[in-house]
């Protein structure tokens, strides 16, 4: 029961967190990633708790549910789009921190990790319609290519892409 309460308390922290005073972690180095893949992780593993009654590690985590890390890509991307506007806002977001070069090669690297992680996971439970996620990696692709040109219509797309991935990764474990 207490872990239940521990993690209804992490995800409401870091959900209020993410925008309000005087925490606002989107405005901090990192601070945004990092509340976002906390909440998620803290779901992700209340909800396995609750079925099984067994506590998952953090590790096990990312290594099951390879999406988890495309919530921490959402946010870089929207905030690699925003650079220009967060520069004048005075915020010390991770895309203005770590420069342009740096956040496009997380940017490239967080989906290739997932899709390798989806790889993984498809070898692990002899499963090969776990890889039905690698169907949305033209999806990625549209979606950072508009990024690179800071364009904000990738905004609604990379919401889209993450979707499809999650579908289709619940669909590929389900025919298991």
């Amino acid at each position: 029961m207490v872990y239940c309460f521990l993690n209804i308390f992490i995800d409401i922290f870091f959900c209020l967190g993410y925008s309000l005073k005087p925490f606002r972690f989107k405005t901090k180095f990192m601070g945004g990633e990092l509340a976002i893949l906390v909440s998620y992780i803290s779901v992700i593993g209340l909800t396995y708790f609750m079925v099984t009654k067994e506590i998952l590690s953090i590790l096990d985590t990312v290594m099951k549910y390879p999406a988890i890390t495309l919530a921490s890509w959402i946010i870089m991307t929207n905030l690699y789009v925003d650079m220009e506007d967060d520069i004048r806002d005075n915020s010390c977001s991770s895309a203005i921190v770590l420069g342009e070069p740096i956040t496009a090669t997380i940017l490239v690297a967080i989906p290739v990790f997932n899709y390798i992680l989806t790889i993984y996971s498809a070898y692990q439970n002899n499963n090969i319609f776990a890889l039905l996620p690698l169907l949305s990696i033209p999806m990625k692709y549209n979606v950072l290519k508009l990024a690179f040109k800071k364009q904000k219509t990738c905004k609604p797309m990379y919401f889209k892409s993450v979707l499809i991935f999650n579908t289709l990764f619940i669909v590929g474990h389900l025919f298991n």
